[in-house]
């Protein structure tokens, strides 16, 4: 830490990278731009970005190595326009106000002394792998990451320390040096800021162990102390030159108004981020500072009070500034940088001014003036006088207008832009913006509405039951023969059998069965391990029930989880049985028919025999009676079979179209129009070369001249999806009209009517059949899923209920005095408290224990009273409140005896303490 600097350069502040840097810009010089250009083109201009990055790397305190700084973040800006924002490198940097013993324990690298070439190549070899990382050497923490941001952002920190530096290097003792330092203080500010207000938002950094120091939180009070910094060597300007006692007040009043604001910040900082954000001796620094100043100010004030005969006022205020200067030099005590004697030397010499100046004011006021000390609440406040402000540096502010400027520019030159010729990244991002927009588009517009309108002309079909109706009169043209199968019901049929049949239903049928019996009976065991808790709680509930003292909780309490969870699975067990029970009326229905399908073509053939049998032992209804017959060259068929067509080919046509869109699509190459519109871009800008930052929106005039072309394709799709629409209308209109055609001609009566009915029915049945089966094999498998849940809650039910009975044996055993193998409550419970052996956990004591609840036991401990005390032998004591409540208790219920008995009096041993829930007071839950 130089001087009276407050911000100093970490040596070193970053690794060396050339060899790594110049392979990360090659590469990404051929990745995105190696059809047009080869790395080797940019030999010359990757060398001179590295040399810029190795100066900047191993700054020193002096101007040049500012310059140096500039020209590195001017040439990063620019390269951002051309690069992508991630590099195939990781940059390590020096983080100096990360503190590696609060991470040392989780970094990469333990801390260690090493050597300045060590830590380079540690470094290095982190970088070049690309990655993230943090690590820690010799105590100071270093963090690298891939993107050009994180570099940045790093170099304008060591500008601002930089220029830090150098004003706390200037020596302040003529104009010049003091308006030297007043600028390089105010342009570290407004660096600082730039980086809390600009940079730092568009960090999207990944988490490091160490981790970054570039938080708002942490260089907010950076930018604050340097101007403060500013405004101090103002305020000494205005003391060297003899400014007026007010004048130089108002000065100090502000220098005092930005070291607080700087300490608030600090103290915020460590609030924010959960850390101490910077060294102690700085907050005592400022601290100090803040002091100073403000008995600074008074003391200056005071001296104007003189001048203008306020006496009173100068007391009170030489008052003020004696407690400021004690608060400074108590502040002092605790800790300041190595540098800061010369500010204790002030302080020193101030107080003694001060003393003086108030021993001589008391004494001609008591003798001459005789007027009140004003009370310090009543004293005008001196208004500070902020006579600086944050200035960015142009090379920071415009730093492509910097490169490459001219003589007659306004922006300093810091040389000609690296990577020139190189094609911006953003045009490179703007073809592949272009090239997924037109590929949804194309999925979405295009073909997703040809799947679309294709699955809604099956349904309809489908629904419409047209391919069978049509078949049906194909097949009927030579007479009604009743012994004809159609081909598409043979199909049906073999379908039927090839995925099991009967005898495949009826077994997943019985397994889904067994499996919701198995579920119920789990169920069943679950609330009769609840009930028999329940019970044997509310029995032991009513042996103490006049016992103020038992404060249990009862069953329904303790154990309302589980029963919640016991009734929310049994609501959805029977909402399984309703589904179960809507499958079996499907089963009942549709089993003749599928014994039929199930048969094949000569089971279907005996079907139709009988039918024919059947109306020929039937009355037939008289011929003049019937409406014509309907048959495959009536016109309502005719004209049914051209709609069809129709809308097949509507189908094909939308084919076709989304075919040809997508080769259209593909073909579709903007890259010679981008990079025509990206030197369009460039060369009409008028501000510098800002333009030059190209991102894929400068390109959105081009990319919405280029979509007119998709315009059309998208009406035509418009017009086919509408002739669909109509033409599915009309077939669902034409099949009604045949409907009641048919139904006219064909009484139910008829044989043929009979036959289309039956045949209708089959090929209903083989859907149903599928339809059932899936049903099944979905009912199958919510059982099996259901069986581990309810298996758990069982096993859970048990456990709970095991727990609840070794705590009320344990709580039974306390309130009469008996050890467990004595215990008649112990007996009265019979085969449940025995039916498992239970192994006793370890004990935990209950945190939640009230006035009035008994204490803990300790395990292996015995108790005995000696002197009408109680005491646990072993390993644990009693206190003397839990000794008078077991007393009172023992007395309550009549147990045990007045005589007091020797601390060596066998007794019966007590059990270990159980670790489920607490005593009385607290809540007894399942795992506590």
């Amino acid at each position: 830490m130089a001087g009276r600097n407050m911000l100093s350069l970490p040596i070193p502040s970053s690794a060396n990278l050339s060899g790594p840097l110049s392979i990360a810009l090659r590469q990404a010089i051929t990745s995105h731009a190696g059809e047009m250009h080869h790395a080797d083109a940019f030999a010359s201009d990757i060398s001179s970005l590295v040399q810029l990055r190795n100066a900047v790397a191993s700054m020193e305190e002096h101007f040049a190595s500012l310059e140096a700084a500039y020209r590195y973040h001017a040439q990063l800006v620019f390269a951002g326009t051309k690069l992508s924002a991630d590099l195939p490198l990781a940059f390590p940097w020096a983080q100096p106000f990360v503190s590696t013993s609060v991470w040392a324990s989780s970094s990469s690298t333990s801390t260690r002394p090493a050597a300045l070439a060590e830590t380079a190549a540690e470094l290095v070899s982190q970088a070049s792998n690309a990655e993230s990382f943090g690590i820690n050497f010799g105590g100071m923490a270093f963090v690298g990451h891939t993107t050009l941001e994180w570099e940045r952002a790093n170099v304008l920190f060591a500008a601002a320390a930089l220029l830090s530096s150098l004003a706390a290097q200037e020596p302040r003792n003529d104009g010049n040096s003091i308006k030297r330092a007043v600028g390089f203080f105010q342009a570290a500010s407004a660096i600082l800021s730039h980086l809390v207000d600009v940079v730092v938002p568009g960090l999207r950094l990944e988490e490091t162990s160490p981790p970054h120091g570039f938080t708002a939180a942490r260089l907010r009070p950076l930018a604050t102390l340097t101007l403060a910094q500013a405004q101090e060597c103002f305020w000494q300007k205005a003391v060297s030159d003899g400014m007026k006692p007010g004048t130089v007040a108002k000065l100090a009043a502000a220098v005092e108004d930005l070291y607080s604001q700087a300490l608030t910040e600090g103290k915020q900082a460590e609030a924010d981020e959960g850390v101490e954000t910077f060294p102690r001796t700085w907050l005592n620094h400022i601290t100090v500072k803040r002091h100073h100043f403000a008995a600074a100010s008074q003391f200056r004030k005071s001296q104007d009070d003189l001048a203008s005969s306020r006496y009173g006022d100068e007391i009170s205020r030489l008052h003020l500034a004696e407690g400021h200067v004690k608060s400074a030099l108590a502040a002092a005590k605790k800790g300041l940088p190595a540098s800061s004697e010369a500010i204790q030397s002030d302080l020193r010499g101030l107080q003694g001014v001060i003393e003086g100046n108030l021993k001589r004011s008391k004494k001609d006021n008591d003798l001459i003036y005789l007027e009140p000390v004003t009370p310090a609440g009543s004293l005008t406040v001196v208004q500070g006088a902020r006579m600086v402000q944050a200035k960015l540096p142009v090379e920071v502010a415009r730093p492509i207008d910097c490169l490459g400027a001219g003589s007659g520019s306004d922006a300093p030159s810091l040389g000609r832009p690296l990577f020139g010729a190189l094609v911006p990244y953003g045009a490179h991002l703007a073809i592949s913006v272009y090239e997924d927009r037109k590929e949804s588009w194309w999925r979405d517009a295009v073909e997703a509405k040809r799947q679309e309108l294709e699955a809604v002309v099956r349904s309809t079909m489908e629904s419409l039951d047209l391919p069978h109706v049509l078949n049906e009169l194909d097949s009927s043209r030579a007479g009604s023969n009743a012994d004809t199968v159609p081909p598409s019901l043979l199909s049906k049929a073999h379908q039927v059998q090839s995925e099991g049949g009967l005898p495949h239903l009826e077994q997943l049928r019985g397994d889904v069965s067994r499996m919701a019996q198995l579920n119920a009976s789990i169920l069943a065991e679950a609330r009769s391990t609840l009930d028999g808790e329940a019970r044997e709680d509310s029995e032991v509930r009513s042996q103490f029930a006049g016992s103020k003292h038992w404060t249990r909780q009862e069953s329904s309490i303790a154990g309302q989880s589980y029963r919640k969870r016991l009734e929310e699975l049994a609501g959805t067990l029977k909402m399984a049985g309703e589904s179960d029970k809507v499958v079996q009326s499907k089963v009942d229905k549709w089993l003749p028919s599928w014994q039929i399908l199930e048969a094949g073509e000569q089971g279907i053939a005996q079907s139709l025999e009988r039918l024919r049998a059947e109306h020929e032992e039937g009355e037939l209804i008289p011929a003049s009676s019937r409406a014509p017959k309907v048959t495959s060259s009536s016109p309502i068929v005719r004209d049914l079979r051209k709609t069809l067509e129709a809308t097949e080919d509507a189908l094909a046509e939308f084919a076709s179209l989304s075919g040809e869109t997508r080769s259209l699509v593909r073909g579709d190459d903007v890259r010679e129009k981008v990079m025509r519109e990206t030197a369009r871009l460039s060369s009409g800008s008028n501000d510098g070369g800002a333009a030059l930052d190209l991102g894929p929106e400068a390109f959105e005039p081009l990319f919405a001249a280029e979509f007119k072309k998709y315009r059309s394709l998208e009406v035509e799709v418009g017009h086919i999806e509408a002739s669909l629409s109509n033409l599915l209308q009309q077939l669902q209109a034409k099949r009604a009209t045949l409907q009641e055609q048919m139904d006219a001609a064909r009484p139910s009566s008829d044989l043929s009517s009979r036959v289309s009915a039956h045949l209708l029915n089959l090929c209903t049945a083989a859907g149903k059949y599928s339809e059932v089966l899936a049903n099944v094999s979905e009912g199958l498998n919510f059982y099996n899923g259901l069986s581990p849940i309810l298996r758990d809650l069982a096993d859970g039910c048990l456990d709970w209920a095991r727990a609840r009975g070794i705590d009320v044996e344990t709580l039974v055993a306390r309130f009469e005095g008996t050890s467990l193998s004595g215990s008649g409550a112990a007996k009265a419970r019979g085969s449940q408290a025995s039916a498992a052996p239970v192994a006793t956990p370890s004990p935990r004591r209950s945190t939640r224990n009230k006035a009035g609840a008994t204490g803990t036991p300790v395990s292996g401990a015995k108790k005995t009273r000696s002197s009408g005390r109680i005491a646990l032998e072993g390993n644990g004591t009693l206190d003397d409140e839990e000794e008078d409540e077991l007393a009172a208790v023992q007395k309550e219920l009549g147990l045990g005896d007045d005589t007091p008995t020797s601390a060596s009096s066998s007794a019966p041993p007590q059990p270990p303490a159980p670790q489920w829930g607490a005593w009385s007071g607290g809540s007894i839950q399942f795992g506590d």
